[in-house]
């Protein structure tokens, strides 16, 4: 009598915060591969002429480089990401002809403002070592339940264990991501079997430790393809999509997890 394979649902994970990338895999099809982002999009300033970032400031309004009204002069002390010093501020009301109220660092960018254009500093995500925990925990919230009609009757979770004394953050992460994960699955009266991978293990053949980072970063992209291209894993579109993104390493790490899982 032929034996028949437990039936198993992996679904493993490559831990970051920015770079939060998952695989789910079910036998040889891959039902999900993605990469997250746990943090609120930053939106961009546009031009006021058009959809393009803004370079600069001019009368308070955003402008691009090309459409920036000629009437402004763009001067380099005022186009830097640093204001220059107080004397030099003045300096420059005095030589362009502005009318200043006064010879404060205020008075001087307002006299400025008539007509200079100044450097506009687009805004930027924040770091993700500086997030706090509550945070990541109320986006992993978040994260599971938009993906939970994915995630549910998964049989298998895998988790890339982090270092605790190296990277206490992101352990941190990992931490907080099965909690949530677990919490998740027995509301809904699920359980998997849950499980840490070493980073080392994820590709075997790449050198151990920091040294061999880069190497199993692209170590997991080369094995991603071949199993793919040799029919390993039967074709998806998740397959091109992952051909055409720009950030492939960490969603092939959670790829060979899943494969790799015994």
């Amino acid at each position: 009598m032929a034996m028949v394979t437990p039936y198993k649902k992996v679904l493993a994970f490559d831990i970051g915060i920015k770079n939060l990338a998952f695989c789910l895999l079910e036998r040889e099809t891959v039902l999900g591969l993605e990469n997250c982002n746990l943090l609120e999009p930053v939106e961009p300033i546009i031009c006021k002429q058009c959809k393009l970032k803004a370079s600069y400031k001019a009368n308070q309004e955003p402008y691009c480089k090309r459409h920036l009204p000629k009437t402004y002069l763009v001067l380099p002390e005022l186009t830097g990401k640093k204001l220059p010093s107080n004397k030099v501020l003045n300096e420059l009301v005095k030589t362009h002809g502005c009318v200043s109220t006064g010879k404060t660092n205020g008075a001087c960018i307002e006299a400025l403002t008539t007509k200079c254009a100044f450097h506009l500093e687009q805004p930027k995500q924040a770091n993700a070592s500086k997030v706090s925990l509550e945070h990541i925990h109320d986006c992993l919230r978040q994260f599971v339940k938009e993906k939970w009609l994915s995630f549910t009757g998964a049989t298998h979770v895998l988790l890339e264990n982090q270092p605790a004394f190296k990277n206490p953050h992101m352990k941190s992460v990992q931490v907080l991501l099965f909690a949530t994960l677990r919490e998740q699955f027995l509301m809904y009266q699920q359980h998997p079997e849950y499980h840490l991978v070493h980073a080392k293990k994820k590709v075997l053949i790449a050198e151990k430790g920091d040294a061999g980072y880069a190497e199993r970063k692209h170590k997991s992209e080369e094995r991603l393809i071949q199993l793919f291209e040799q029919g390993t894993l039967h074709p998806t579109p998740l397959y091109d999509r992952w051909k055409s993104s720009t950030k492939k390493s960490d969603m092939a790490d959670a790829l060979c997890m899943a494969v790799d899982h015994k």
